[in-house]
């Protein structure tokens, strides 16, 4: 299967960078979240001395505000200069370009890599924006995808994670 060999080919891409930037939907809801947070501890298995940061245009939902507490994510609400110098940025969960309000702007950079994870349908337009993309709609939510990448890394997820995970696939 594709989706498959695509996360292959992300696991080896990730050995190579030096600074990751993890992107998600304005207002980020508990899947985002989640596969933002996700996804930063697996890159970091692979990748020990990666630089990474995680970017929620204009922050996260009143709902999600427990779960981001509750995991203790760090991020940022705005973009910064330095993010469009990054060597690689990911676009998780975002369905369409609209919701990533300023943030849209990094899918012109022509420095990084862009990588998109995501569950939602996109038009072939938008996707020829990347040049990775790992997404199926036969997943109910993107953690659901960022978790086969944890899987193929051995990652070990404590009880916090675990529990957000299935909040996140739940809601």
């Amino acid at each position: 299967m594709r989706l498959f060999d695509n996360i292959k080919i992300f696991l080896n891409e990730i050995e190579r960078v030096n600074t990751v930037l993890i992107i998600s939907h304005r207002n980020a809801d508990a899947d985002a979240i989640v596969s933002a947070e996700m996804l930063k501890k697996a890159i970091i298995k692979r990748n020990p001395n990666v630089h990474i940061e995680i970017l929620f245009p204009n922050g996260i939902s009143t709902k999600s505000k427990r779960i981001c507490e509750y995991l203790n994510v760090e991020f940022s609400e705005e973009v910064k200069k330095d993010y469009f110098q990054y060597d690689m940025l990911i676009f998780i969960d975002i369905g369409s370009e609209e919701v990533l309000e300023e943030a849209e702007k990094l899918l012109e950079t022509e420095k990084s890599t862009k990588i998109l994870i995501d569950h939602h349908i996109h038009q072939i337009s938008f996707l020829r924006k990347f040049d990775l993309v790992i997404a199926s709609s036969g997943f109910s939510s993107t953690c659901e995808i960022v978790y086969e990448i944890a899987k193929r890394l051995n990652l070990m997820m404590n009880k916090q994670m675990t529990i957000a995970l299935m909040a996140a696939i739940i809601v």
